[in-house]
């Protein structure tokens, strides 16, 4: 199929620029775990982009999700930009734009680890830019993803977590997670969930500890808690006893899949 060619005199600056941010969430059964923290942390990630998202619009951004929540059970993904704007660095967008988009949960799949260096680690991570996964793709991250695998991020010795998710790894009878203080590490609403619960714990994790541990989990809303099945070709133990321990802090609460 031909590559489609379009003209223009104005382009939103989310094409032109990558100057976008982003959340993403899960509805199950009509409710959004969380959904005051994702909120929270989209209107943070647009305000570093330099748009205002006041009182008004957050209402109809939540009453947009909340709709969908209670139309099917998926994943929802919401994008803002600055909107379209002529060329140039310092040109306005005219007005921001913001997408809603819905999606069917995927399927499970095994997941493989597979460690790159991050290509941004010393940036503090409190929201999430489309410019940063763009950045990840193209320093390797596609090479990964395009051979079934999943890019596990590090900081030299210094585990980060992965392209799409916290990490959580089992070592000397604990759940531990990379810190967010060092940078690189953005702080996950259900990381967040399990550490307010003390079923999980920070630490920075380096790689003999991640050597040592028998089971490592992805954190993230659309699958919670995913067990990976291999780090670096090393198979791990996908069905350890101990993560239902973090399945138990989920158990009863709305919007999540106990």
């Amino acid at each position: 199929m031909p590559i489609a060619i379009a003209c223009c005199t104005e382009l939103d600056r989310a094409i032109s620029l990558g100057e976008a941010c982003f959340d993403t969430c899960r509805a199950i059964d009509g409710s959004v775990f969380a959904w005051e923290h994702h909120l929270t942390r989209l209107v943070s990630g647009a305000t570093q982009l330099g748009i205002t998202l006041d009182a008004s619009e957050q209402q109809r951004i939540h009453r947009a999700v909340m709709q969908h929540a209670t139309t099917a059970d998926g994943m929802l993904r919401l994008t803002i930009s600055a909107g379209d704007a002529p060329w140039g660095l310092l040109a306005q967008g005219d007005s921001p734009q913001v997408w809603l988009q819905h999606a069917p949960l995927p399927k499970p799949r095994a997941i493989a680890l597979i460690s790159m260096p991050s290509p941004r680690p010393e940036l503090p991570m409190n929201a999430k830019f489309s410019s940063d996964y763009s950045i990840m793709l193209r320093s390797g991250g596609r090479a990964i993803l395009q051979q079934g695998g999943m890019p596990l991020l590090w900081q030299q010795d210094r585990l980060l977590g992965t392209a799409v998710a916290n990490i959580a790894i089992r070592y000397s009878k604990k759940w531990l997670t990379p810190t967010t203080a060092a940078g690189g590490v953005l702080p996950g609403i259900i990381r967040h969930h399990l550490l307010q619960h003390g079923s999980l714990h920070e630490a920075i994790c380096s790689h003999a500890m991640v050597a040592q541990s028998p089971a490592i989990v992805l954190l993230n809303s659309g699958g919670f808690v995913q067990a990976a099945t291999s780090i670096d070709g090393r198979p791990l133990d996908a069905n350890h006893h101990a993560i239902t321990e973090l399945h138990a802090p989920f158990i009863g609460v709305d919007g999540t899949p106990w």
